[in-house]
């Protein structure tokens, strides 16, 4: 008795036909079965991704998505920069603003002034030390 051909339909040339090879699991070959073929496919997917890797063009890709990353990190670093900038100078105006109060109050030159705000900043840090 003859045994069970694989169910497969295979094109040779113009002409499509059965396969000639033997069944031996649920009616397909061991070439056509869907399992193995979904290996096989699944073994020849992944070396072409790596034989891709290695592409000028995949470099290319990826160095446009780290630009594009990179562009994006840029603009939200700039705009805390510039928050930061404008709170410095807000900062920096208070400060000469109190100090022109105080030499106006004293009437002493920049040196005095300076030398206030050193004792004021070590009064601070004494009080802020255990």
């Amino acid at each position: 008795m003859d045994k069970p051909k694989c169910m497969k339909k295979i094109t040779a040339g113009y002409h499509r036909r059965r396969c000639f090879n033997d069944a031996i699991r649920d009616g397909y070959c061991q070439v056509h079965h869907p399992d193995a073929m979904k290996a096989r496919m699944a073994k020849r997917q992944a070396a072409y991704e790596e034989r891709r890797k290695t592409t000028p063009w995949y470099k290319l890709e990826q160095a446009a998505k780290r630009i594009k990353q990179l562009e994006a990190e840029g603009v939200t670093l700039r705009s805390a920069l510039t928050q930061a900038e404008i709170e410095v100078s807000a900062r920096a105006d208070m400060e000469y603003a109190a100090g022109n109060e105080w030499k106006e109050a004293n009437g002493r030159g920049k040196a005095a002034a300076y030398r206030h705000a050193l004792i004021l900043a070590r009064q601070m840090t004494d009080e802020e030390a255990p």
